[in-house]
């Protein structure tokens, strides 16, 4: 993570937009490792992606807690 943001743009962001914005240009890099399994950062936010769409599918708007 070499592009953070300013103390501000954090509180004003969504942990989505902080980490996006942290890991832009690094989709490569290796964000996850689990039992030998790696996954980039690119990967996992094609899956943070697909969960978000699954979850408008259902009705869930920004904001609303989900558990």
């Amino acid at each position: 993570m070499t592009n953070l943001p300013s103390t501000d743009a954090i509180q004003k962001s969504s942990m989505y937009d902080y980490m996006r914005s942290c890991n832009e240009g690094c989709e490569s890099d290796i964000a996850l490792i689990c039992k030998g399994y790696k996954l980039s950062y690119g990967e996992l936010f094609k899956h943070v992606d697909a969960v978000a769409l699954a979850l408008q599918s259902f009705g869930v708007k920004p904001g609303d807690t989900v558990a």
